[in-house]
């Protein structure tokens, strides 16, 4: 498996957009465990207002497609 690296702090950010609250938190204490900087989202709209707050951006976004 490729090895996803950052220039930030030694984290990856992701971004998780998933509706299902359990799914969701579920989610992101798997991508912190693995290391990563998981931010999350409940909805687009949400998502939307992470990628324009300051910060870097997500490297990676994993979204629901069927919220």
């Amino acid at each position: 498996m490729p090895t996803v690296t950052s220039t930030h702090d030694g984290a990856c950010p992701v971004l998780v957009v998933e509706d299902d609250q359990d799914l969701r938190e579920m989610m992101v204490q798997l991508l912190a465990y693995e290391g990563f900087d998981p931010t999350c989202a409940c909805d687009g709209v949400e998502a939307l207002a992470r990628l324009h707050e300051a910060g870097p951006p997500p490297h990676v976004i994993v979204l629901d497609m069927m919220m």
